[in-house]
């Protein structure tokens, strides 16, 4: 009987030890972050919710046309900390935002900055 628990504690301890929290949270695989693209335009909508908050553009090209560009930016607990709030972008409101493309080649992207009213985001 003893050499049962001493096995059990053993396997028990090694499970422990080589054992690390798994995260449910997935990388940057999707974006392209060796390049960085910014695109200018009026915000369409700004989705305050977890696990990202999305920030929506109605962007013009060359020939007038509005595409709409989305934009995944962090937690709203973390960028609460920076500063931001569910209010910080208003549709209507004009802002430059930057950041890593989707690989995909979709109008979507991972945002580093956001200009708006001489404030940087």
């Amino acid at each position: 009987m003893k050499a049962k628990e001493i096995v059990f504690s053993i396997v028990a301890l090694v499970c422990l030890l080589v054992s690390r929290p798994a995260f449910g949270h997935h990388g940057t695989a999707e974006y392209d972050t060796e390049h960085e693209v910014t695109v200018e335009g009026v915000v369409k909508q700004f989705e305050w919710t977890n696990p990202h908050t999305w920030l929506y553009l109605d962007v013009p090209n060359d020939k007038g046309e509005i595409a709409e560009w989305a934009g995944e930016a962090g937690a709203p607990g973390m960028l609460a900390r920076r500063g931001w709030t569910s209010h910080t972008f208003k549709p209507g409101d004009k802002v430059k935002m930057s950041g890593h493309l989707a690989k995909n080649g979709s109008k979507q992207m991972m945002i580093t900055k956001v200009q708006t009213h001489g404030e940087v985001f």
